[in-house]
């Protein structure tokens, strides 16, 4: 992060200095562009790095060994073409009516967020009538963000609609965590790679959805830059808030609770305070590697998306 954050600051000091509006200003192209190349840069030195970790740590034998098929798998026992052996197999054509019916599970959750999108887009005052015939309108939700209604943009109460909205957010990408695991369950792979792969895309592409559809109508759909600046900057320290809040202060407040609840036991001998600590560890909520790396991921989409309109940002 260290390039793209000193370039950031030259540009932005160079945009105050030189241009009297900073969204006229063409370095911010240059930014965008150079952003591009090294997001792209990364990824791909960091696929590198990730292969020299896995040799380093002799992990590398055990990526496609047998030991990564899933338990859960359901075949036909069929001859293997390649080692003349009989094992379960399920056939790609067998699994294209499966994969239809895993889209028809996630199919209502991505309509859901596009409505989503489109009901806080005419919430929040986004969707001018001026601009491109007012598509999306909904007018008697489009008519509450007027001067004098009630959440009039330039009153305090237009902060509301767009609090509500991460709130759903999160509410709905916690609830299709279950829906895209049911999902992916029901195209039964065979190794558990090729079902993390296919929850991968699930999850990703609805998170994508739900987090930056809004911003991608405001900056691509309606050009109105200085309006997805502040958006931007507004609905990610909203999310980090969330993030702080749900990873850090929640967790904290259950284990204090609990370490209050057990104050009155007291243990004097190694034994039973070694018994106490192991049940403590085991209170503690599971820790998940695939969700910190699915916020990873869409904290990567803010820092690149976007870097041409909030230089200091990213």
């Amino acid at each position: 992060m260290v390039p793209p954050s000193i370039l950031a600051l030259i540009f932005s000091i160079a945009n105050y200095f030189f241009y009297a509006d900073s969204n006229d200003s063409p370095l911010n192209s240059v930014y965008s562009m150079f952003v591009t190349l090294w997001a792209t840069l990364f990824v791909i030195f960091w696929k590198r790095r990730c292969r020299g970790l896995y040799i380093e740590w002799d992990n590398h034998t055990t990526i496609y060994q047998d030991d990564d098929v899933r338990k859960e798998f359901q075949g036909i026992v069929r001859i293997n073409a390649v080692t003349d052996r009989p094992e379960p197999t399920f056939l790609f054509t067998e699994r294209l009516a499966r994969y239809g019916k895993s889209f028809l599970i996630c199919l209502p959750h991505f309509l859901f967020v596009v409505v989503f999108n489109i009901v806080f887009l005419n919430l929040t005052g986004i969707v001018d009538p001026a601009r491109h015939h007012a598509l999306f309108q909904i007018e008697f939700l489009s008519d509450l963000c007027k001067p004098g209604a009630i959440f009039d943009t330039q009153s305090n109460m237009a902060l509301v609609p767009t609090i509500v909205q991460v709130l759903i957010s999160i509410v709905a990408d916690l609830k299709f965590k279950s829906v895209a695991n049911h999902a992916t369950e029901v195209e039964n792979h065979r190794t558990q790679t090729e079902f993390n792969n296919s929850l991968i895309i699930k999850r990703f592409a609805f998170m994508f959805c739900d987090y930056f559809l809004y911003l991608f109508y405001i900056g691509i759909y309606e050009l109105r830059i200085d309006l997805l600046r502040t958006n931007l900057g507004f609905l990610f320290m909203i999310d980090e808030f969330r993030r702080i809040l749900i990873e850090t202060i929640i967790p904290y407040l259950q284990v204090r609770s609990a370490k209050k609840d057990k104050k009155a036991k007291s243990v004097k001998d190694s034994a039973a305070y070694i018994e106490a600590k192991e049940d403590e560890e085991l209170e503690l909520s599971e820790y998940e590697t695939f969700d910190d790396y699915l916020e990873i991921i869409i904290t990567f989409g803010y820092v690149t998306l976007f870097a041409g309109k909030h230089h200091n940002g990213s």
